[in-house]
């Protein structure tokens, strides 16, 4: 099972971008450890003492997301852009060495998890696929960084020991949702499908994404006091729900990326529903509209796709079925009309063919026979009437030396010698 997006005719943007970063590992390096950067930043949460703890951590997606295009070859740009990060974030250098491995790791062990653990193919297109990228991705992967941060940051004496169950929640939640919203959107991403989208669903996902952005910017934005919106909190699943009915993964992953931004600038901003005056309790509420987001739309787009390529392949079958039975339908009518036109040869045959049955009354002495006007014939002459036989004229030897007998005499003789007195023949030698 191979999990890199594969080359086809007629390139979007967005893969020849890949494919020319592929042929440049250097700026392919620099362009991930940027990008890791920049999640990093987004990720962290300023109300939290500890930087490298972030509601959603980003870059556990987004190095998820490198290592599916890019192959194992971007994992220095992983580790040197989360290296620098967190050395930016004040930590000491070997727990920063330690946190940015952790990202590597993660990255890589959700990758090999889903390559070799399961037969996850591009694009989360089937429930078996959703259900092992949460199992692997999300739930197995996540616990290694969580781990080895964990360990790190207590035993520098960042963190007391006594916290040491709470950091790891903390951190295996956010690398879990980070993997869930970005993870998922680089694997559906990755895999093309052709006609994917019309000129009338690019006009339908144009609306749906407006909507979308106007709703979620009421409600997360601080537009309104926290108290009328609350009863909205959930007006990102509509969107969802019809993302992954009408534009499958692709689009049900990139309206939960775009609904947890908002939501996460909501909490670190002290806006929208989940502001509350104790964060963690907001942080909560947070972790459970974000993980009731992701698997929403995942497990619909996917039992969504699943139910319409099983309709597509009884479509094909049914077409298959109806070209077999009309082809089958055609042999039968042609063996159909061989078979009349056989029939039709026999029976012209059969008329053409004079028998002659039952009892057949013959003269003894002059061997006519009798018809069945009562007339009697000759027997040539009856047999040449009512069959296809003819008669050629000719003497038997016995009628031949009855008749002639002079002339009989004379060829038996010319023919085997004079005969001896008892009629013999003497044979030669004698």
């Amino acid at each position: 099972m191979h999990l890199h997006p594969t080359a086809v005719n007629d390139p979007t943007p967005w893969e020849r971008l890949v494919v020319s970063l592929q042929r440049r590992p250097w700026i392919a390096f620099l362009v991930v450890a940027t990008v890791i950067a920049l999640g990093v930043s987004g990720s962290l949460a300023t109300s939290i003492s500890t930087p490298r703890l972030a509601p959603v951590w980003f870059p556990a997606g987004i190095a998820l997301a490198s290592i599916v295009i890019f192959g194992p070859r971007i994992l220095p740009a992983l580790f040197t852009g989360s290296l620098v990060v967190m050395i930016m974030t004040g930590m000491a250098p070997w727990i920063a060495i330690i946190a940015a491995m952790s990202v590597v790791l993660e990255g890589a062990a959700a990758v090999y998890l889903l390559r070799n653990a399961s037969d996850l193919r591009p694009g989360l297109r089937r429930v078996n696929d959703i259900l092992a990228f949460l199992l692997f991705a999300v739930g197995i992967a996540p616990m290694i960084g969580a781990t080895a941060g964990t360990l790190a940051l207590c035993g520098g004496g960042v963190v007391l020991w006594r916290d040491a169950g709470y950091l790891w929640r903390f951190w295996w939640l956010g690398d879990a949702l980070g993997t869930l919203v970005i993870g998922a959107l680089a694997l559906a991403w990755s895999h093309r499908e052709e006609h994917w989208l019309s000129s009338a669903r690019i006009g339908e996902g144009f609306v749906m994404f407006v909507l979308l952005i106007s709703g979620v910017t009421i409600v997360h934005a601080g537009v309104f006091a926290p108290d009328l919106v609350a009863p909205l909190s959930f007006v990102a699943f509509p969107f969802v729900i019809w993302a992954a009915l009408r534009f499958g993964q692709k689009g049900a992953t990139a309206v939960t990326a775009v609904a947890v931004a908002f939501a996460l600038w909501g909490v670190l901003h002290g806006e929208g529903p989940f502001a509350e005056p104790r964060f963690a309790v907001g942080l909560v509420f947070f972790y459970g509209y974000t993980a009731s987001l992701g698997l929403t739309g995942l497990l619909l787009a996917a039992s969504a796709t699943e139910r319409r390529q099983s309709a597509e392949e009884l479509r094909r079958i049914g077409q298959d079925l109806d070209i077999r039975v009309r082809e089958r339908t055609a042999d039968l009518q042609e063996e159909l009309v061989r078979r009349r036109r056989a029939q039709e040869e026999l029976q012209g045959a059969l008329q053409s063919v004079k028998t002659l049955s039952g009892l057949l009354p013959i003269c003894a002495s002059c061997k006519k026979i009798r018809d069945d006007s009562g007339y009697w014939t000759q027997v040539e002459r009856y047999l040449t009437e009512h069959t296809q036989a003819q008669f050629s004229h000719g003497l038997c030897p016995d009628c031949f030396s009855h008749l002639y007998p002079e002339i009989a005499d004379k060829y038996e003789q010319d023919t085997h010698g004079p005969r001896g007195p008892d009629g013999s023949t003497p044979s030669n030698g004698a």
